[in-house]
């Protein structure tokens, strides 16, 4: 679930680095396209560009680049990125379990050496 921020405010483009750095401190998602939102995408936790009529700049400082101009994508972008997160865990809990217990019955002498380091 994606919650608006209580820091949204309409502040002049100029301010747009300060006052996300001030409201940063548990993650923040900046959404821009122009030359004036660069700082803010830097200063941002994760900055996301709309490419369709973005500058060269925000499009270099950005994170996230969509590549068509419609924001309610974000949602699913956020989702898709846990669920990416989740499955990369699993998988690094997985392969560490593996090398523990090659390492252990290795160890323990039910399989040779050679056997467990040739398997990690």
């Amino acid at each position: 679930m994606v919650a608006a921020s209580p820091c949204a405010l309409a502040v002049a483009p100029l301010a747009y680095a300060t006052a996300i750095s001030a409201c940063a401190t548990g993650g923040l998602i900046m959404v821009g396209d122009g030359i004036n939102d660069a700082p803010a995408l830097a200063a941002a936790t994760v900055g996301i560009v709309l490419a369709q009529r973005a500058s060269a700049t925000a499009v270099a400082v950005a994170d996230v680049l969509l590549l068509e101009d419609n924001i309610k994508s974000v949602p699913f972008i956020i989702a898709k990125a846990r669920q990416t997160t989740y499955l990369v865990k699993q998988s690094v809990l997985l392969a560490l379990s593996c090398i523990f217990f090659a390492a252990l019955s290795s160890v323990m002498g039910f399989l040779p050496l050679w056997l467990t380091v040739w398997h990690m």
